[in-house]
């Protein structure tokens, strides 16, 4: 296992750390992997986020997604070493 498939299996609820610049670049940073965030497109539909609770069968309503992102390899770093 990388230090990818560690930092989704640590903690449930956290995949790492969200860095934020002054010039408003974003960085997911799981464990040493570094993932560039940026504004995903608007969707013509409406999207729900709920949560799962798998003990008792049944899906808990968080809200209407409003905006979305894209995150993707940082390669200026995922080959660096």
């Amino acid at each position: 296992p990388n230090s990818f498939d560690n930092a989704l299996s640590n903690r449930a609820g956290k995949l790492g750390k969200l860095l934020v610049y002054k010039s408003g670049k974003t960085i997911l940073d799981m464990g040493g992997t570094r993932l560039d965030v940026s504004e995903g497109l608007p969707c013509g539909f409406v999207q729900q986020a709920v949560a799962i609770d798998t003990d008792n069968c049944a899906y808990i309503p968080l809200g209407k997604i409003g905006k979305t992102v894209v995150i993707t390899p940082d390669v200026e770093t995922a080959f660096v070493g």
